[in-house]
């Protein structure tokens, strides 16, 4: 019996050894790696027992078994695989141990603590992307070995050690909302110690998160002057991205930030201009006595800096202030104005605000001679030389002011050239449509149902009635058609591409109310004949439905995301695949 318990224990040990062996085809995960991961404790001290060189080796990823369990936020599990790698004292242990030429428990730990994976994340970093962790915080953990200096070195480790993402633990802490995890980093880390990478001001404004902002600037005051590698600050991002709650915030907190620029001089109040935040911007003029003053390296204002990056809702919004009336005809380094940065960028509403504004100098010039209009000219020209026709249209205003003209001109900066030349067969076959339901439409009203001695005997007829409308409505719609249709012969795309989506619903209820006139007009002819005028009725109806069905899979399916417009979309979709289907499998079965 005794013999029968041993062979059964060896075979036992001998299919665990087996298994300690044994890899995962595609990350190499060991035995260990796989029950750090599902956070199996029981297996766990069982490996460590029985295998305990499986605490040192790693997957494909260059993971450790530290790693797994952090990314599963399996913290209970790293509280016993730590306290494995800590027993010195083992054989076993100290023999692995040798390998690191590490002298006691407590280098060893902070040796793994900071062993890097293939993308640069320590166990901490992997901690930290966990958004549920299992049991006590991970740095609470690490508290136990305070005596052996872990603990300090895990808080240091959390500013300084960076991912090859460039992030630090505490950036990552900051991103996922580990708030008491940031509290504790905060209280423990040295007060000298400055967070590396990517600062942790920029995930807080991202996920404009005020609460963590003021967890950091209470506990850290010192570090609202904390700058990135583009010498940027809190206020610089939270500006830009349109923070406003964080502007307030870190104004009240340090106005000196306001006058502060990063490696391309700019200060937040460009940085707002530029992200087309209005509201920012007017809170962060409210400390800024002179905007004609505060300028970046090129020597443009936030006029300037809003002109040409295309930010209408900013311009408007200093064109409407009296008191930033100094901004709007002052000049960079090149001499340019607001208005001719607009110009040369191509933002025409910018354009067409700034040139119908009387305090908008037109006839100013940069340091190239150049008038606002000369820069459009020279753009034409430009693109005349490529052989493309640029859509620059000019509207020019002649406005007397002392017997001197002022030109006031407004521009589309598109590159569009022959690109109308596509839809010219398409223009043409419209028009030929419209001018035709024109035609049938004043035919039809000159040749009235039931007329006799020009008048017409069924004036009390219901269909009658329905026929006027229709006739009229039939009449005016291809009329308004045919005349837009005449707006695509000037040549802009943009108002092409405007006038087709106006001309093809027009057609549409025009051909539509052509069939209903029709059928209105003969209803009312052979009304007395009851069963002819009831099929004739039926068959008619179902033919206008047919054709209405028809045009309307001409606008669908919809790009809008309102879902009753998606559920009409849907069926008349189903129905243009299968035709398309059918017709690709005909090709085929001819081939």
């Amino acid at each position: 019996m005794a013999k029968g318990c041993i062979l059964s224990n060896n075979l036992q040990d001998s299919c665990f050894f087996d298994l300690t062996q044994t890899r995962t085809p595609v990350l190499g995960n060991t035995m260990l790696h796989v029950a750090a991961c599902n956070g199996n404790n029981d297996v766990v001290d069982l490996v460590v027992k029985k295998a305990p060189e499986l605490l040192f080796l790693r997957n494909k990823n260059e993971d450790t078994a530290l790693h797994v369990a952090a990314r599963a936020g399996h913290n209970l599990t790293i509280q016993k695989l730590l306290e494995a790698y800590s027993d010195f004292q083992r054989p076993e242990i100290a023999k692995e141990w040798l390998q690191f030429e590490q002298r006691n428990n407590a280098e060893g730990l902070i040796y793994l603590i900071r062993l890097e994976n293939n993308q640069g994340n320590t166990m901490l970093h992997e901690a930290m992307m966990c958004s549920k962790c299992k049991g006590p915080n991970i740095f609470q953990v690490l508290d136990s070995y305070r005596g052996e200096s872990v603990s300090e070195s895990c808080y240091e480790s959390a500013l300084t050690k960076i991912n090859k993402a460039n992030q630090s633990v505490l950036y990552l802490a900051v991103e996922t909302g580990h708030k008491d995890t940031v509290i504790l980093i905060l209280n423990k880390c040295h007060k000298d110690v400055m967070p590396q990478g990517i600062s942790p001001f920029m995930a807080i404004i991202m996920k404009r998160d005020k609460d963590m902002l003021d967890t950091i600037l209470t506990n850290k005051q010192e570090w609202i002057h904390l700058a990135d590698v583009n010498e940027r600050v809190a206020l610089h991002y939270a500006a830009f991205t349109g923070f406003l709650d964080g502007v307030v915030y870190l104004i009240e907190q340090c106005k000196s930030c306001m006058n502060g620029k990063d490696k391309h001089e700019f200060l937040p109040l460009h940085l707002a201009a530029h992200g087309g935040n209005v509201q920012v911007l007017e809170e962060l003029l409210k400390y800024c006595s002179d905007p004609t003053e505060m300028l970046d390296k090129n020597g443009r204002n936030i006029l300037h800096i809003a002109a040409k990056s295309g930010k209408y809702e900013v311009v408007q919004y200093i064109l409407k202030t009296r008191a930033n009336i100094g901004m709007i005809n002052q000049k960079d380094v090149e001499g340019n104005t607001p208005l001719h940065l607009a110009s040369k960028w191509c933002h025409p509403r910018i354009v067409y605000d700034l040139t119908w504004n009387e305090r908008v100098n037109l006839r100013a010039v940069n340091q190239h001679k150049q008038t606002a209009l000369d820069i459009v000219n020279e753009a034409y020209q430009v693109y005349q030389s490529q052989e493309k026709n640029p859509s620059i249209r000019q509207a020019i205003v002649e406005k007397g002011k002392d017997g001197v003209s002022e030109t006031k001109i407004t521009v589309n900066c598109k590159d569009k050239g022959s690109e109308t030349d596509p839809y010219k067969d398409r223009v043409e076959t419209l028009q030929v449509v419209s001018t035709l339901i024109v035609t049938a439409s004043v035919a039809a009203c000159l040749a009235v149902p039931g007329e006799a001695d020009g008048a017409a005997h069924n004036i009390n007829h219901t269909m009658f009635h329905f026929f006027i409308f229709s006739i009229t409505i039939s009449l005016f719609s291809s009329i308004s058609a045919t005349v837009i249709l005449v707006w695509t012969r000037l040549g802009v795309l943009e108002l092409l591409e405007y006038a087709l989506d106006w001309v093809l619903p027009l057609l549409g209820v025009s051909l539509i109310s052509l069939s209903l006139a029709f059928m209105s007009g003969l209803y009312t002819v052979i009304s007395k004949k009851g069963w002819l005028a009831t099929t004739f009725l039926v068959i008619t109806l179902i033919f206008v439905v047919a054709v209405s069905f028809l045009y309307i899979l001409f606008f669908l399916p919809s790009k809008s995301t309102m879902k009753p417009l998606r559920y009409i979309s849907f069926y008349p979709f189903i129905f243009l695949a299968w035709m398309a289907e059918s017709g690709t499998n005909h090709e085929t079965h001819n081939m």
